[in-house]
């Protein structure tokens, strides 16, 4: 009896390590995936922060490249381009409106006055009789009461937009609001540095001799200059 108990015992025994050997053998096994599934894990964030970095180094590039053909374009922009709205005024200033005649001109005795009416047509034929302007167009927008200069100027392609005031020396300025050389756009510094010098402010003297100018208005298709005792 005793050795049969002692067996059972043993074989009990037995039993429950072969269960605790498997047990653990199962253990060992889902470590071994969850390690395995880890380190697969961790391969695949290597990769993901290898390629953004791979991304990124190739944006870094492709971003000095993009600046460096901006700083080239400015360059170029600022050789060729930039001197060109000056040009321009010194142009219009040497065409200066000796030879412009008006569409129509009245004057007015009582109150002294005089209101010259000069339209699209005849300011294009005239600035078109002027070689360096020959490729230049005016248009005179009503709505926006906009004198409107585009076309190609000293083979640059440009566009102005702006409208007058009289100035205190009873002369024409023209005052841009818009100022495009090849497509960008003139700083409004650089226009004002031109407007102060001068370049763009016109005497019509010639057209309302012995009065002064006083005034200016734009409608569509015509430019209606207004003169009187100051």
């Amino acid at each position: 009896a005793y050795d049969a108990r002692l067996a059972r015992e043993l074989r009990d025994a037995q039993v429950a390590l072969a269960a605790q050997a498997e047990r653990l053998a199962e253990a060992r096994a889902e470590a071994d995936r969850l390690r395995a599934e880890q380190q697969a894990q961790v391969a695949e964030l290597e990769a993901a922060v290898a390629e953004k970095e791979a991304i990124l180094a190739s944006l870094g590039e492709e971003r000095a490249d993009v600046e460096k053909a901006l700083a080239a374009v400015e360059a170029d922009w600022q050789q060729s381009a930039l001197p060109v709205p000056g040009a321009l005024g010194q142009a219009l200033q040497e065409l200066g409106t000796a030879g412009l005649k008006p569409d129509d001109i009245r004057f007015s005795l009582f109150p002294p006055g005089a209101v010259a009416t000069i339209s699209e047509e005849r300011l294009n034929a005239y600035i078109g009789e002027y070689d360096p302007l020959t490729r230049l167009r005016v248009d005179l927008v009503g709505e926006d009461e906009a004198f409107v200069l585009s076309g190609v100027f000293d083979d640059v392609p440009l566009e102005i937009s702006g409208g007058f005031l009289v100035t205190a020396e009873g002369k024409l300025r023209f005052e841009p609001s818009l100022m495009q050389v090849r497509g960008f756009r003139v700083p409004e510094g650089i226009i004002r540095e031109i407007v102060a010098e001068g370049w763009l402010d016109i005497d019509v003297s010639a057209l309302v001799s012995p009065l002064t100018l006083t005034g200016v208005e734009l409608t569509d298709g015509q430019m209606i200059i207004r003169a009187g005792l100051r």
